[in-house]
């Protein structure tokens, strides 16, 4: 028998999420999420929060390790810099033959242009239970 006595065991917590959100700022700072939300956006839309609400908020944010989600952030925004383009087909053409294929390339040589990020849809669940591309 060995004279180390083992540790004690551990009871496992909550699962915890990779990334804090603002619920768990909300919760830690004893504040509501809408509160959270325009302390971290430093929105001064006519809504009066104390120099302690806001330390509280700051305090938990960092505490908690809280980094704003850029696609969230952005998606919040009045205007998101980003264009959408969906395809009934499962996937998007690679092949330079292919007759959507130029289609495909202008739109992401405009969207570059105009500075907008370009997320590609496919209808790929959908043309599998319709039997392949449309």
């Amino acid at each position: 028998m060995s004279d180390t006595a083992a540790p004690p065991p551990t009871t496992p917590g909550p699962a915890r999420r990779a990334r804090p959100r603002q619920s768990d700022i909300a919760r830690a700072a004893g504040v509501s999420q809408a509160t959270v939300s325009l302390v971290l956006r430093n929105a001064a839309s006519g809504v009066a929060l104390s120099p302690e609400t806001r330390r509280r908020v700051l305090r938990a944010a960092e505490d908690l390790g809280y980094v704003p989600d850029p696609v969230a952030t952005r998606l919040a925004s009045a205007r998101n810099g980003m264009l959408g383009l969906y395809t009934f087909s499962t996937t998007f053409p690679t092949d330079v033959a292919h007759s959507y294929y130029p289609v495909l390339v202008g739109v992401e040589e405009e969207a570059a242009a105009q500075g907008q990020d370009l997320i590609l849809f496919t209808g790929a669940s959908r043309a599998a239970g319709t039997g392949g591309d449309a």
